[in-house]
Order: C-alpha cells, then sequence, then structure tokens
C-alpha cells in the first residue's frame, strides 16, 4: 500500500461513512494535492471501493460562491476492505519494527 493510499483511507475512514468527504477536504486531511488526491478516488470508484455523489444545491437558496462539490464515500465492501488492508499494513509495520527491516508496501490484492 503506497503512503498516499493509506493516507486516503485512514481520512475516509474517519469521516462519518455514510456522509464521506469531498474531494477538497479529503485532500487536506491526507496533506495530499488535489492531483494526487482526484486520481485515486477516480481509480477505487471504478473499482467499487468508494462511490461519489454531487452535493445539492438549493435553488431557492443564496447564490452559491463556489461549485457544487463532489463527495466521496466507500461502499460496504470498500469500507472493510480498507480496514482489512490497514490492518494488515499496521501488522507488516509492526512486525518489520521488530526485526529491524521495513519495505514500506503492502500490495493491493487483485481485483480492488
Amino acid at each position: 500500500m503506497t503512503e498516499q493510499t493509506e493516507r486516503i483511507f485512514r481520512a475516509l475512514l474517519s469521516s462519518d461513512l455514510g456522509e464521506g468527504l469531498h474531494g477538497f477536504e479529503l485532500g487536506r486531511q491526507s496533506g495530499l494535492p488535489s492531483g494526487t488526491v482526484h486520481p485515486i478516488l477516480a481509480r477505487w470508484e471504478k473499482a467499487g471501493i468508494l462511490e461519489s455523489y454531487w452535493e445539492d444545491l438549493d435553488a431557492d437558496a443564496a447564490p452559491q460562491t463556489r461549485p457544487r462539490r463532489r463527495y466521496y464515500r466507500f461502499t460496504p465492501d470498500g469500507a472493510e476492505y480498507a480496514r482489512v488492508t490497514l490492518a494488515a499494513a499496521d501488522n507488516i509495520r509492526r512486525r518489520a519494527a521488530g526485526s529491524g527491516h521495513f519495505g514500506g508496501v503492502v500490495p493491493i490484492p487483485d481485483g480492488m
């Protein structure tokens, strides 16, 4: 697992899973630039790990000063996948810390 993947997984898991986070907020929480975050989100959505939706803006409300936000949240299987993958990465890190070796990458299983 890349560091970028881990950061975004952790940010999404720390949010209200039903609501999700918009791309800018994911970038802020993960400390990653938009050009890194959005391609990852698009890839995960295509793989079925995430789903996205556009925010509803009330047409009768005051004019918006910003574009609509696109929110991302885990699918049920995607949330479980993220938890299991992060746990595996943490386990490898703990074992590596005891041995003095750390490769830094945890492979993502085929199909995800």
